[in-house]
C-alpha cells in the first residue's frame, strides 16, 4: 500500500512538474511573443520583426469587408503606402522574402474565404525567382497561414509551447533598436489598419543629416541572396496569377521593384535581363529598377534592400498617372519594347563598370 501511495504521489508531482513547466513556457512565450503571432495587434513598437505573412492574411479573413484592394510583394512593397492610393480600400500584403507563388497562393485562400478583390499592385525583383517559398513552411518567421486550418493551429502551439531561439528572445525582450549613423529607432507594425511598417523618427533624421546619411557605410554592403534560380517556375505562377485575376475581374498591375545600385550590380544581370523578358511576354509591368536618378542616390533608400516611402510616391504616381515622378524612373515594359529596353540597361551597366559572365 504504501508503495502504491509512492506512485501515486511521483505521478502526481509529475504531472504538476509537467504542468508547471509547459505552463511557464506558454505564458512566458505569451508575454514575449518572440514572432508577433500570438498578440500581433499588441506588438507594434518591435527590432525583431513579425510573422507578417501568416498575422497579415489572418486579420484579412477576420475582417472581409474592410479591404477589397492590395499591395503585395517582398518587404520593399512596405514602402508604398496604401492610404495614398485612391481607387480602393487598400492593405499591403508585404512580407519578407514574398515570392509570386506565395501571392498565388494568398489571393486563391482570400477569393475562397470570401473576400471581395478589385485591384492587386504586385511587386517583383530579382528574389522573386531566387526565393523557394517552401523553404517558409520550416521557419517560424515565415510560415504562411494556410486554409489547412490544422496547419495553422500547430504553428500557433509551436510558437506557444516550444522553446525558441534564445538569441530571438533576448532581442525581443531587450526590444534592441536599429542604428544608422548613431540614430537609434525601432520599427512600428500597423497590422490592423495598412500593413505598412513605420520607422518613427528615422526620414526626419535623414531629411535633417542627409550629407552624412549618404556617406554611410550601410550603401556599401550589398543586399545578398544566395539561391539557385527558379525563373521558369516563378514565370508560370505569374501566368496564374494573371489568368485567376482576369477571371475574377481584378485589376492587377506589376511593377519591378528599385534596386540600390550596390546590390544591383551585384546581382547576376544574365538572370535578371531573362526574367524580365520572360515577364513581358505574359504581363506589361513598370520597370523602376535599373541605374537611374533614384537607384544611384543613397539619399532615396533606407540601406541597400529598402527604398524609402517617398519613392513609393512616385511609383504610385507614376502607376496611376496621378502625379509627378523623376523622368528616367520607371519605364512601362511590354513585348513590344523589352528589347530596347533591356539594351539600355545593358549599356548602362557596361558604362558603370558591370562584367557580364
Amino acid at each position: 500500500m504504501k508503495t502504491d501511495n509512492q506512485i501515486l504521489k511521483f505521478i502526481l508531482r509529475t504531472k504538476l512538474f509537467v504542468i508547471i513547466f509547459f505552463g511557464s513556457i506558454m505564458i512566458f512565450n505569451y508575454i514575449v511573443d518572440p514572432y508577433g503571432v500570438l498578440r500581433s495587434h499588441q506588438n507594434r513598437h518591435r527590432a525583431t520583426g513579425i510573422n507578417n505573412h501568416f498575422v497579415k492574411i489572418r486579420h484579412i479573413l477576420r475582417n472581409k469587408d474592410k479591404y477589397d484592394s492590395f499591395v503585395m510583394g517582398a518587404s520593399t512593397a512596405a514602402k508604398i503606402d496604401v492610404r495614398k492610393i485612391k481607387n480602393g480600400r487598400y492593405y499591403s500584403i508585404s512580407y519578407s522574402l514574398s515570392v509570386p507563388y506565395e501571392s498565388l497562393q494568398d489571393i486563391k485562400l482570400l477569393l475562397k474565404k470570401g473576400v471581395k478583390i478589385k485591384n492587386i499592385i504586385m511587386g517583383l525583383e530579382d528574389l522573386s525567382y531566387k526565393e523557394d517559398p517552401l523553404l517558409h513552411f520550416k521557419q517560424y518567421r515565415r510560415f504562411p497561414y494556410t486554409e489547412n486550418i490544422k496547419k495553422n493551429t500547430a504553428y500557433i502551439f509551436k510558437n506557444l509551447f516550444l522553446i525558441h531561439d534564445i538569441n530571438y528572445y533576448i532581442k525581443t525582450i531587450v526590444n534592441k533598436k536599429y542604428r544608422k549613423n548613431g540614430f537609434e529607432y525601432s520599427t512600428v507594425y500597423d497590422i490592423e489598419n495598412t500593413g505598412l511598417v513605420f520607422a518613427p523618427g528615422l526620414d526626419e533624421y535623414i531629411e535633417k543629416d542627409s550629407v552624412d546619411y549618404v556617406k554611410s557605410e550601410i550603401f556599401n554592403k550589398p543586399r545578398r541572396l544566395n539561391r539557385p534560380q527558379r525563373i521558369d517556375k516563378t514565370i508560370e505562377e505569374i501566368k496564374q496569377i494573371c489568368e485567376l485575376a482576369e477571371s475574377e475581374n481584378i485589376h492587377l498591375v506589376f511593377y519591378m521593384s528599385p534596386i540600390h545600385h550596390t546590390t544591383y550590380m551585384n546581382i547576376n544581370q544574365k538572370e535578371f535581363f531573362l526574367f524580365k523578358k520572360k515577364l513581358a511576354d505574359v504581363t506589361d509591368y513598370y520597370d523602376f529598377s535599373g541605374l537611374n536618378s533614384i537607384t544611384t542616390n543613397n539619399f532615396y533608400f533606407y540601406e541597400t534592400s529598402h527604398f524609402r516611402f517617398c519613392v513609393g510616391d512616385w511609383i504610385i504616381n507614376k502607376l496611376f498617372g496621378s502625379g509627378s515622378a523623376p523622368e528616367d524612373f520607371g519605364v512601362l515594359v511590354n513585348k513590344n519594347n523589352i528589347a530596347k529596353h533591356l539594351a539600355v540597361q545593358k549599356e548602362q551597366l557596361l558604362n558603370a563598370g558591370y562584367v557580364f559572365e
